[in-house]
């Protein structure tokens, strides 16, 4: 594929081979473990031993990168994550720039079809899973009962992929987004909780339209309703569409749900941080089995209970998770660490954050967690292995410290591992969350003190408490109001 930065020019093909040197030992350093900042002044140095300031050499590393991305794309693109982050690198050590960095790093939208492996990356082993957080086998028939009840099973996942691609091939056909921006490009990728494995039936597919370049988000957004999503409008019988556009709204969004799968496809752009959190809770989770399994009943007591909607002024699935996640942190003995306070990333990977609407917001944010799960696995045996709490003892632990009012005079902190001082800015909110990458974003803020939500949450929550501490776990799971 010819850059269209590359000028008409005759490299030296004596040099190819050099730059080609060059490509394969930035591969190899993705793997080094060496100091961050070490990393960046090797390749510098090794780039200028090759090109010095001569920018006819700069144009025929540009030149091989792009054979490279060709390359990939020819073979599948099964490696095109890599090369993305040899292009973070050649950007970090200032060998390429923005432009640069936009036209090589978007790569045509791949499709995948929901084929059993595919299938197979985004459900759990509930089975196995309850073996480990549980003793008593009638406590462990009902959870394992429960869960499965409620959460995707293989069908319904392969039906919310099959949705997905569906939406893809169409999204492909339909829609030139140069007619909206020449410079434009724009890919589709999953975020929430179907990537965070903590999905129940009833939940999203989140939708983040990735652009190559800042621009208004509900520009992007009026722009597929026009091309794509006005054509499923008027079939009421098969599609529902809700466009949440206004300027009140803080992140605008499309939904399109397909009524015969019952399946909501919910479309945001450039939720990079929302992406990045979906990676990280799943591996939170992962860390130990009763934090997945937790979650899960957290959230599915909650959708019975009828306190998991945004939209009727309470929680979203999201801040059930990160409660759970810093729930697990602030235990004594905790069970699980601050993922960002591991990363031992020097210096720190950030990542500048536009949002472009009436409300613009610029910021900067630190994305790096630690996730070598090699290292994670010893830091959690070392530090985090002495509670042996089991399951019912936690999840009452959780209603009994969220069902408190003094839980109301914190702030949650996944990010820092502990609860902070409550800002005087969240003083209304039941409970002020904290998001772990977004300052301006509370993900509590739906659920203000003193509303019939806030004091339904609280009561379902003592009532909870109450009940499981009698030994009561199915009463819970069944609704307390009609």
């Amino acid at each position: 594929m010819q850059s269209k930065f590359a000028r008409k020019t005759d490299p030296t093909v004596q040099l190819q081979p050099k730059y080609d040197s060059f490509i394969r030992f930035l591969f190899r350093a993705l793997s080094e473990k060496i100091d961050h900042a070490q990393k960046i002044e090797e390749i510098t140095h090794r780039y200028q031993e090759i090109a010095g300031k001569d920018i006819v050499r700069d144009i025929i590393l540009i030149d091989r990168l792009s054979k490279l991305k060709q390359d990939i794309i020819n073979n599948g693109q099964k490696y095109s994550h890599l090369f993305i982050d040899v292009l973070k690198l050649l950007k970090e050590a200032k060998i390429i720039y923005d432009d640069v960095f936009q036209e090589l790093s978007i790569f045509p939208q791949k499709i995948e079809k929901p084929t059993d492996s595919l299938v197979e990356k985004y459900k759990i082993d509930v089975d196995a899973l309850v073996e480990k957080v549980a003793q008593n086998k009638e406590v462990k028939g009902t959870i394992k009962g429960l869960i499965k009840s409620n959460i995707d099973s293989k069908d319904s996942i392969r039906k919310k992929l099959r949705c997905f691609e569906l939406f893809q091939q169409q999204f492909n056909k339909e829609v030139d987004w140069t007619q909206l921006d020449p410079e434009l490009r724009v890919q589709l990728e999953c975020y929430g909780s179907l990537v965070s494995r903590s999905s129940v039936k009833s939940s999203d597919i989140d939708i983040s339209l990735k652009t190559s370049k800042p621009i208004d988000e509900r520009k992007v957004l009026q722009f597929l309703y026009d091309k794509l999503i006005i054509k499923f409008v008027n079939d009421t019988q098969n599609y529902k569409v809700q466009r949440l556009l206004h300027d009140n709204i803080r992140v605008p969004l499309i939904d399109l749900t397909i009524l015969k799968y019952e399946v909501k496809l919910s479309f945001t752009v450039n939720n990079i941080l929302g992406i990045y959190n979906s990676k990280m809770i799943d591996l939170y989770l992962d860390l130990d089995p009763r934090a997945r399994i937790l979650c899960l009943l957290v959230k599915i007591w909650a959708k019975i209970q009828g306190v998991i909607s945004t939209q009727k002024l309470f929680l979203s699935s999201y801040a059930y998770n990160l409660m759970v996640i810093n729930y697990l942190q602030t235990i004594s003995p905790p069970i699980l660490p601050s993922l960002q306070k591991l990363t031992e990333r020097n210096p720190p990977q950030l990542l500048e954050i536009l949002r472009k609407g009436k409300n613009f917001e610029q910021f900067q944010t630190r994305i790096d967690y630690e996730s070598d799960r090699e290292r994670l696995q010893q830091i959690m045996q070392q530090n985090y292995s002495s509670n042996t709490s089991d399951i019912i003892e936690l999840l009452l632990g959780f209603f009994k410290t969220y069902g408190s009012a003094s839980k109301s005079d914190v702030r949650i902190s996944v990010k820092e591992g502990t609860t902070l001082k409550k800002r005087e800015s969240d003083s209304n909110y039941l409970y002020s969350i904290e998001d772990p990458f977004d300052p301006y974003h509370n993900p509590g803020k739906y659920l203000l003190k003193g509303t019939p939500s806030a004091k339904k949450m609280l009561k379902v929550m003592f009532q909870s408490y109450e009940l499981l501490k009698q030994g009561k776990l199915k009463e819970i799971f069944l609704p307390f109001f009609a």
